[in-house]
């Protein structure tokens, strides 16, 4: 899961000595704070590392933590990630990782509200962001969600998105 430092500091260690990309930005839209992947880059100027969720908002450098309302409303919450996501375009990054988590969704174990459809509109959105700032190059992580009839049903929605031109 995002919430675990040791399978972090992998993925850290796996772009940090690669060539995969120079500058990368990490969209967290997991209901829960990412806190393993905030310190595998903490301090690092070529990782732009912006979440969404329910802690206090605050920002030290290259790293946001955005405060989701509880209970969001699908519009709201879509007008905040859309709001935030300038600031991945003024970061230009080569690539882009979104941790994607369905835990937020209403009847889940980190419910804020969110319908089981917002997913697919962030996908778009985040597609959208990738295509106009890093030539469309997007890694989908799946972090977090606990009930199989919600991936069931998201999962294919969200790879459809994403297979589409």
């Amino acid at each position: 899961t995002c919430h675990s430092e040791r399978s972090e500091e992998s993925l850290g260690e796996i772009l940090q000595s690669s060539t995969i990309a120079g500058r990368f930005a990490i969209v967290d839209t997991d209901a829960h704070h990412g806190d393993g992947t905030w310190q595998v880059f903490e301090n690092d100027p070529h990782v732009l590392y912006l979440c969404f969720c329910s802690c206090g908002s605050f920002e030290r450098g290259n790293e946001v933590n955005v405060r989701v309302p509880w209970p969001v409303t699908d519009e709201a919450y879509l007008r905040l990630v859309e709001n935030h996501l300038a600031r991945v375009s003024s970061f230009q990054p080569d690539l882009i990782f979104w941790n994607w988590g369905y835990d937020g969704t209403r009847g889940d174990y980190g419910d804020i509200g969110l319908s089981p459809g917002v997913h697919v509109q962030l996908a778009r959105l985040l597609k959208q962001t990738a295509g106009a700032v890093c030539r469309g190059r997007l890694i989908v992580v799946l972090c977090g969600g606990s009930r199989r009839d919600l991936a069931a049903s998201l999962i294919p929605g969200i790879i459809e998105v994403l297979a589409t031109a």
